[in-house]
């Protein structure tokens, strides 16, 4: 996405007619390749007058990627670059991007890569309430002690994520003239804060890219000219969750589910752990990680290593550490 993935095709922008015309003869020929699946071009504000590259949603099944390789290589694309869910290729003087998508995530697909970066502006304000909004929906994305905890899904459902976070979903779907009103949308919502989009203070992966997105640069300008948001409302985490769990009722079990969860794992790991193994087997360097991994493994045939340790007492552990390592030598 960008356009400026290809090495060996150069390419070109395109104006508005004639991009129009290549979307129209990229998606004519897969959809006689890929029947079946959903094709779509990723939207933009409609004013905008010429694109870098074309960015087409492709629903991904078992056998989509195979079917696209060789319909490619019957259309003689010479240029393909690869980098993980989304494939580069020169059609013509123009990079189109092929964004592979499940059929469950589509929708949210759909939503969060339209309208240039409004995504990445509407997921600034998720994060200020302790959530990740992206293409595979809203969820809770919880940290603990510096560490990252599993997410927990919200929802899948665009309306329903744009509405929590504060958005009108009815005029995200009525789209967008200009980049302007992109800019305010994503100022639209009561928990926007311009705050959430000063590069100093967002990690380096993420100055890195956004410093090279024109749209995010101009949100940027734009708000140092309008009502930044500064005096947004301050955002109370242990609300937001609560409202999450009110709201969407299978989110409150998951969320139960993963801290049982957590829980477990940590309880694992305070009771089997690297220090523990090299006490008990004696064994250090090099030779221990190759016990502990014959353990995870031997943990598995007997339904986890979770389950596992839960039902040994401390000498049983202390006991089958020894009886693997014997087995291993």
């Amino acid at each position: 996405m960008g356009g400026n993935a290809l090495s060996t095709t150069k390419t070109r922008r395109y104006s508005k007619k004639e991009y129009d015309h290549v979307t129209k003869e990229v998606l004519f020929a897969l959809r006689k390749a890929l029947p079946g699946h959903c094709l779509e071009a990723v939207k933009s504000f409609h004013q905008k007058e010429t694109f870098g590259d074309l960015d087409l949603l492709v629903e991904l099944f078992p056998e989509t990627q195979d079917k696209l390789s060789a319909v490619l290589a019957q259309l003689g694309v010479n240029e393909i670059v690869k980098n993980g869910p989304v494939w580069s290729v020169g059609w013509g003087d123009f990079q189109v991007d092929f964004l592979f998508q499940s059929s469950e995530d589509f929708p949210m697909a759909r939503c969060y890569f339209a309208y240039n970066d409004l995504g990445n502006f509407v997921g600034r304000t998720a994060n200020r309430l302790g959530l990740k909004f992206g293409h595979n929906g809203l969820w809770y994305a919880p940290w603990e002690k510096g560490q990252k905890q599993a997410h927990v899904l919200l929802t899948k459902n665009p309306a329903l994520a744009l509405y929590f976070l504060g958005y009108d979903p009815l005029r995200h779907h009525q789209g967008f003239e200009t980049l302007i009103e992109v800019y305010t949308y994503a100022m639209s919502s009561r928990f926007f804060s311009a705050e959430s989009l000063d590069l100093s203070k967002r990690s380096y992966r993420e100055r890195v890219r956004d410093r090279k997105r024109t749209s995010y640069q101009g949100f940027l300008r734009h708000l140092s000219t309008e009502h930044n948001g500064l005096d947004a409302l301050r955002v109370d985490k242990a609300k937001v969750l609560l409202r999450a769990q009110q709201v969407f009722p299978s989110f409150a079990k998951a969320l139960s589910d993963a801290y049982k969860k957590t829980a477990q794992k940590q309880q694992t790991r305070s009771r089997f752990n690297g220090v523990l193994v090299a006490k008990w087997s004696g064994l250090e360097g090099k030779t221990l990680g190759q016990l502990m991994a014959k353990c995870r493994q031997a943990a598995e045939r007997e339904g986890g290593m979770d389950r596992w340790v839960s039902q040994c007492t401390e000498e049983q552990l202390h006991q089958w550490v020894k009886n693997v390592a014997r087995t291993t030598n």
